[in-house]
């Protein structure tokens, strides 16, 4: 199982690193323009959230705690984080026992390019700025049991109603019944981000470019 590192810059998993700073307040399709202070961890400032109505969601994890290189003082784990889901706190110590895991959720790119062409207000906002950036990974933590009740799923998707605070985990079974993962305010514990592309006019988005640069 691949472990995740805590740095108070930045969540770790694997090779790449994501962003932390402001992370709570942060939600697939959250977006707004790219902070990069002085000798400060670069960070998403945000402006708003798409109104995404529908989209695939890949999931990845479970992520283990890697105790061993990240020490209490680095994880920096507000009091007011919460698990997604499960009913235990979250802390270094629950995390460092095994209880608590990390999973990766990130939105496939068709729905935030297609919500994006359809937000005159994103659009608007986002050609006027320097860096402008979309939350398309998230990350949080949950119950190692309920990690495993969904790791055999079949399918994740956003929910359309909710926007980023909840997901349907589609069973790999048929008799099984779907899953609803509402994501509690304040559970977002690290996030990456995606660059808009824009075709020759800057008239609308075609692509989206992966930004896991600056994160330490």
């Amino acid at each position: 199982m691949s472990k995740v590192v805590l740095n108070p810059r930045f969540l770790k998993a694997g090779n790449k690193k994501y962003f932390r700073t402001g992370a709570e307040v942060l939600v697939l399709g959250s977006y707004g323009k790219k902070e990069t202070p002085p000798l400060k961890a670069n960070y998403l400032y945000a402006f708003s959230e798409l109104k995404i109505e529908d989209g695939d969601v890949r999931e990845v994890g479970p992520f283990e705690f890697d105790f061993k290189n990240t020490k209490k003082a680095d994880a920096k784990i507000s009091a007011d984080a919460k698990v997604a889901q499960g009913n235990v706190t979250l802390s270094y110590e629950a995390l460092k026992s095994g209880s608590v895991v990390f999973i990766q959720f990130s939105l496939s790119i068709l729905p935030i390019i297609e919500a994006l062409n359809t937000d005159a207000t994103a659009m608007s906002y986002l050609k006027t700025q320097e860096k402008p950036r979309v939350v398309d990974t998230i990350f949080v933590a949950v119950s190692a049991e309920f990690a495993s009740k969904i790791k055999s799923s079949a399918a994740f998707e956003l929910d359309s109603t909710l926007n980023g605070v909840e997901i349907s985990i589609k069973p790999s079974v048929s008799s099984e019944s779907e899953i609803k993962l509402k994501l509690p305010k304040n559970s977002t514990l690290a996030y990456g981000l995606a660059e808009p592309l824009w075709d020759g006019l800057k008239a609308k988005v075609v692509d989206l470019k992966p930004d896991l640069k600056g994160t330490g």
